[in-house]
């Protein structure tokens, strides 16, 4: 069977369909040379939007996938607001999954969206991709054995990217942004539920101990963060340098963050001067 999924894209976009690109294919454009099949998709359940999508599958052929089989269906917008999950499509172009909440933290199109960036996948054609960490925590979510095969693969080539580019992962910048905007329930999100934080001395473990730390840790102060530098020391350990200035006793001090992480979370925090 032919699978062609930059024309599968290719019509998305004719017909104006708000959708982000995920599973295995993103992985390739993100530079996986893992095999695939298919092409995933999560499409806004935009009312509107549905009704795009129905469009351009109808132009595609779409048949719904049941055990191998092809079976014709007449697809329009409110079949699709009735599919609650995910439904699975042949289209003259190759095999094609419609995801409407994928396993994993990201949720639905808005939070797969929030982390996707527009990546040009033939001249001239642009759409928009899933970031590689939530591909890869889809994917440890969902468990399954085709997914645990490829993790490793991932992880490593994420670990890779990283490098090249010097960006801090996702879990650290998080929490970062929304400790010092006091939004307690989001920093602490990025911690494992074990994780450690050790600060000027000072252990606190656990989810309690964590969320006792971000609700007193500084509170008596006004301060800005400024982001001196940050470099991946081994393998899943960052550390990070901060300088903040405020009203606190001497007005201003660099700190060191070295955060070690497992499965893309926190799982320890020392700060030092």
């Amino acid at each position: 069977m032919i699978f062609d999924p930059v024309q599968i894209c290719a019509i998305l976009n004719e017909e104006r369909v708000d959708y982000v690109v995920v599973g295995g294919f993103a992985a390739v454009v993100r530079g996986s040379s893992l095999p695939t099949r298919d092409i995933d998709i999560v499409p806004s359940r935009v009312p509107e939007n549905l009704d795009h999508l129905a469009r351009a599958l109808t132009r595609m052929n779409a048949e719904i996938r049941i055990d191998g089989d092809s079976v014709p269906t007449k697809i329009d917008g409110a079949f699709l607001a009735n599919m609650p999950f995910m439904l699975n499509l042949v289209t003259d172009f190759g095999e094609m999954d419609l995801t409407f909440t994928p396993a994993g933290r990201a949720g639905g199109y808005d939070g797969w969206r929030a982390g996707a960036t527009l990546e040009t996948i033939s001249d001239g054609l642009m759409v928009l991709v899933a970031s590689l960490d939530d591909v890869i925590d889809s994917k440890q979510t969902a468990n399954r054995a085709k997914d645990q095969a490829a993790l490793p693969y991932l992880e490593s080539l994420r670990d890779e990217l990283r490098r090249r580019s010097g960006e801090i992962p996702n879990a650290i910048t998080m929490y970062q942004a929304a400790h010092d905007r006091r939004d307690v329930d989001t920093a602490l999100a990025q911690f494992t539920h074990e994780a450690t934080v050790v600060d000027d001395g000072r252990r606190y473990e656990g989810v309690n101990g964590i969320e006792q730390f971000l609700t007193k840790a500084g509170s008596e102060y006004t301060y800005t963060r400024t982001l001196i530098s940050a470099e991946e020391v081994t393998a899943n350990c960052w550390r990070v340098t901060n300088r903040l200035e405020g009203n606190f006793p001497g007005g201003q001090v660099d700190l060191s963050y070295e955060f070690y992480l497992e499965s893309e979370l926190i799982a320890r925090l020392i700060i030092a001067p």
